[in-house]
């Protein structure tokens, strides 16, 4: 999916937040700010790319002239570790619920917009999720298909998105390990960028415990996944796999550009903003489960 006009205000947020983080010097933070708002898409002069492209060539202008190639570092350690202090309570709740697969997917849907939610008081965070999972409705023929798939798949690939959304990622592979037998692969950024996760983010919350946890490659901060800039061993995985399962807007944005012809993929994201409630035709903040080929 290609930049949009609302887009750019959103990355130009997203970037002055990146900006605050690295230097507190106000001459700094403009002259960081110039620089950024000479991105070509920024300036309504390039609309042939992806807001992911776009952010990274913020954070590459950010982590070149500051020196700090992970601004979100302190944000990341601080939603995995309120997630893991939690992590038994989330796991009874899919256990005791009548689908656990479905409700750890649902659960693992919500952490897409864990940043939002996460909080002091572990106990209200654990009902707020509880209460938006029994209220989430979700498409019944897409998770039908899902199903189908699961059930005839050897290898699955997931490639994963924020820090805290992927301690649910790790419960939703746990509760499908129960009950398929197969191979999970989490493909992780291999530079930092935003709060997307790392191979030590992925590490720190045992997401190598239940699947093979592999850096995609990218050489560059992007928050997404461009099969075209990922490692040869990424990219023959993905021909490989049996399923292909992308967490996020990051990697929706950059995988449904991809044209293998007959890969099936399911997009598990939030609309959280005005071009996906387009995109997807929902309203805001709800969860969407996209089917397509690659």
């Amino acid at each position: 999916m290609k930049i949009f006009p609302d887009c750019i205000p959103c990355i130009l947020q997203v970037s002055f937040s990146a900006i605050r983080r690295v230097t507190e010097d106000l001459d700094q933070q403009k002259g960081l700010l110039k620089e950024v708002l000479k991105i070509p898409p920024l300036k309504g002069e390039q609309w042939d790319v992806t807001s992911a492209e776009v952010v990274e060539r913020v954070f590459e202008i950010i982590s070149t002239h500051s020196g700090n190639k992970d601004p979100y570092r302190p944000d990341k350690k601080r939603l995995n570790e309120s997630l893991l202090e939690i992590y038994q309570e989330f796991k009874d709740l899919v256990h005791s619920s009548d689908d656990p697969c479905l409700t750890a997917m649902k659960l693992s849907i919500l952490g897409n917009s864990m940043d939002a939610m996460v909080n002091d008081n572990p106990v209200e965070l654990v009902r707020l999720l509880q209460q938006k999972a029994r209220n989430m409705s979700l498409p019944q023929d897409t998770y039908a298909e899902l199903e189908k798939t699961l059930k005839s798949a050897n290898t699955v690939i997931v490639f994963g998105d924020n820090a805290g959304e992927i301690v649910l990622d790790k419960l939703f592979i746990e509760t499908l390990r129960e009950r398929y037998s197969i191979d999970f692969i989490y493909v992780v950024r291999n530079e930092p960028t935003l709060t997307d996760v790392t191979h030590d983010d992925a590490r720190a919350v045992g997401m190598d415990e239940v699947a093979t946890v592999i850096e995609n490659g990218i050489v560059g901060p992007l928050p997404g996944t461009i099969l075209e800039r990922c490692s040869p061993q990424i990219r023959r995985l993905v021909i490989d796999a049996d399923l292909i399962v992308s967490k996020g807007g990051g990697n929706f944005e950059t995988l449904s550009e991809a044209s293998i012809g007959y890969k099936p993929c399911f997009f598990l994201l939030t609309s959280k903003c005005r071009v996906y409630c387009s995109q997807f035709s929902t309203s805001m903040n709800q969860a969407i489960v996209h089917h397509m080929l690659l």
